[in-house]
């Protein structure tokens, strides 16, 4: 686990529904193919990955930067990665 980032129960709750694993979201986080500020204190960590069934799928992380540790807010995936690089 990553003590510069803390998940909320809201971003745990939404990986869990979308079958993406913490490690998932703590590599994003650590190694990000890109950041990109999307507005004042939020910022989203994104990186391609393989899924389980070997498919390119981009994991985007969503995360408040105004708050110590930063804190995920919310955590999706998407094959749309051409729409997000």
């Amino acid at each position: 686990m990553n003590s510069d980032f803390e998940i909320s129960k809201h971003a745990t709750d939404q990986a869990r529904e979308r079958g993406i694993a913490l490690e998932s979201i703590f590599l994003v986080l650590n190694q990000p193919d890109k950041i990109i500020d999307d507005e004042i204190g939020q910022v989203i960590y994104q990186k391609k990955i393989k899924s389980t069934y070997e498919m390119d799928v981009l994991i985007r992380v969503f995360v408040n930067k105004l708050k110590n540790p930063f804190l995920v807010k919310t955590v999706y995936l998407t094959t749309k990665i051409n729409k997000y690089q």
